[in-house]
């Protein structure tokens, strides 16, 4: 069950091709694939905001009921991968289940759930290495093809790995404290953010040479192309904090959400308004970047960089 937790990590991004950092996960660990059904129309229709946020909730709510980095994830924008090992799987599967309802009711969205075995993926590995961010936080990275081949077999129509309901959950809220978006879309400094995809057809070293590719770019300072950019950074007024609030409640008159509206108030205070604890608040403001997932490894490299029109030309 510590499997995850005793493994060492790596924080230069560019070592994710390294063998020493991998470890193969137990057969008999699972993996867990959430995504949003027809998430390529909500986009196009202007819901990005809410399929982010629903492929977020499901870490959210795995992460709040399971210890602090027992387990690792990557989140895929319309979606979310997991992998955990099998005697926690009671412990979220209501969690999940509560979630996919709640993104059907509230959002009218289909949020697909499976679970796969490790020990049933053939012809795959699935080996995970631990890329340290910030402080103690850190993001799974997965090589093998094991993810991808999880993902096709969890999207086939009525696969036999969707998460099924063998309990009345009608009375199981997910826990989705600590989830929150509410800043404003942040512009890139330079003149595009590009979203960048590279699945090599033969090895690491196309990984490699687009890694050092983008290095060099920046003046081997490949931090510049983090998305974040603080000083365009706004946060949000408090009603539309509460607009996206109200939908991740059944209950608008619980002391829970009672709570959240005095989370939101004090959070828009501090970060929208600077009055309160402004040294703090500044400092949580900067460390966003540090934390942001804008480059991440699941059999594929995915990043989302800022850059000029010659360095995206360049690239």
């Amino acid at each position: 069950m510590n499997f995850y937790q005793k493994l060492p990590s790596f924080v230069d991004f560019s070592d994710l091709t390294h063998d020493r950092h991998y470890e193969t996960v137990p057969d008999d660990w699972l993996i867990i694939v959430a995504d949003i059904k027809d998430s390529t129309q909500a986009i196009e229709a202007g819901r990005y905001k809410d399929v982010n946020t629903l492929g977020a909730a499901v870490i959210v709510a795995v992460h709040n009921k399971l210890d602090e980095g027992s387990f690792p994830f990557v989140f895929g924008g319309d979606g979310a991968t997991l992998v955990i090992p099998p005697e926690n799987l009671g412990l979220v599967k209501h969690q999940l289940i509560s979630l996919r309802t709640m993104a059907h009711a509230q959002f009218n969205m289909s949020l697909r759930i499976g679970v796969v075995p490790v020990s049933e993926l053939s012809g795959v590995q699935l080996e995970v290495a631990k890329l340290k961010i910030a402080g103690d936080r850190s993001l799974g990275v997965f090589r093998g093809g094991a993810i991808t081949m999880a993902e096709d077999m969890v999207k086939q129509k009525d696969s036999r790995y969707h998460l099924t309901e063998n309990a009345d959950t009608s009375n199981v809220t997910a826990d989705l404290s600590g989830l929150s978006c509410r800043w404003h879309p942040i512009a890139p400094t330079r003149d595009y953010a590009m979203s960048l995809l590279v699945k090599s057809r033969s090895g690491n070293d196309i990984y490699d040479k687009v890694l050092s590719e983008i290095s060099d770019l920046y003046e081997g300072n490949p931090e510049q192309a983090n998305p974040i950019n603080l000083d365009s950074a706004q946060y949000r007024t408090i009603r539309q904090c509460l607009e996206d609030e109200r939908r991740y409640h059944r209950n608008l008159w619980s002391f829970k959400f009672a709570w959240r509206i005095i989370e939101i108030i004090g959070a828009v205070l501090i970060f929208r308004h600077g009055i309160l604890i402004p040294k703090k608040a500044s400092k949580y403001t900067r460390s966003m970047g540090r934390h942001s997932d804008y480059r991440k490894f699941d059999d594929m490299l995915r990043m989302v960089i800022d850059c000029s029109k010659s360095q995206a030309d360049q690239l």
